[in-house]
């Protein structure tokens, strides 16, 4: 990256919130509070309220991020502010539970691996077992930096940021060992679709929680994750 380019500062002030910004939230959480129905043929088939997206896990590993050393400065914020490793949760999911899924073998974690799902219904699972149990696996993290509002708006996610006036940067990789397969203010996802996704995903699990009798917990370390 071009250490003369000039960057857009992370601030909440690039954020324009419109005068019905909470009512149209509000709206949304509704909707996606009527469309329950795969939770609920979930719930009366597993006797436990999941997720309505994403809700089967087929994964959940424990690795660590390693924030690249000698970034140049306008990366150098917030978790990536230093280079130093933390300890990393990754929740590997698919699918409702309920619904059936395709595998393509052109998946870059798992390119030199065609999965029958046919004979398996869990094929993904078991791959995923499978590898982590032999061999690890090792992701790189880029970001992309806004340039100017105007061509890489934050309030419009239909407008693509051009990677030729930003192209991605690797800031950090994220490796997760061979094993039995709170988010920084600083890295708050700016503009109206996250705002949108705040509030929703913290409607479904409310009503998650609630319909499992539970409390919402957030686990403030990563030894209270089990292995």
């Amino acid at each position: 990256m071009s250490e003369h380019r000039a960057y857009v500062r992370y601030s909440d002030s690039v954020e324009t919130k419109s005068a019905d910004e909470e009512e149209v939230v509000g709206k949304i959480i509704k909707i996606i509070q009527s469309m329950t129905q795969e939770s609920q043929t979930v719930a009366a088939r597993d006797g436990r309220t999941v997720r309505a997206s994403h809700a089967k896990s087929t994964g959940l590993l424990k690795g660590e991020l390693r924030v690249l050393d000698g970034l140049p400065e306008p990366l150098r914020q917030g978790l990536f502010a230093t280079a130093r490793s933390y300890p990393a949760v990754v929740r590997l999911a698919q699918g409702p539970g309920e619904a059936k899924m395709g595998v393509s073998p052109d998946l870059v974690a798992m390119i030199d691996r065609t999965l029958d799902t046919s004979a398996d219904p869990d094929a993904f699972r078991t791959a995923v077992v499978e590898r982590f149990r032999t061999r690890g696996a090792e992701f790189e993290l880029r970001v992309q930096l806004c340039t100017s509002l105007d061509s890489m708006p934050v309030e419009d996610a239909s407008v693509p940021w051009p990677e030729d006036e930003s192209p991605y940067v690797a800031v950090a990789r994220l490796v997760l060992p061979p094993q039995d397969a709170h988010t920084l203010a600083a890295h708050r996802p700016l503009g109206s679709p996250m705002r949108a996704r705040l509030g929703t995903y913290q409607a479904l699990s409310l009503y998650r929680h609630q319909q499992n009798g539970r409390s919402q917990v957030e686990s403030d370390g990563i030894e209270q994750v089990p292995n």
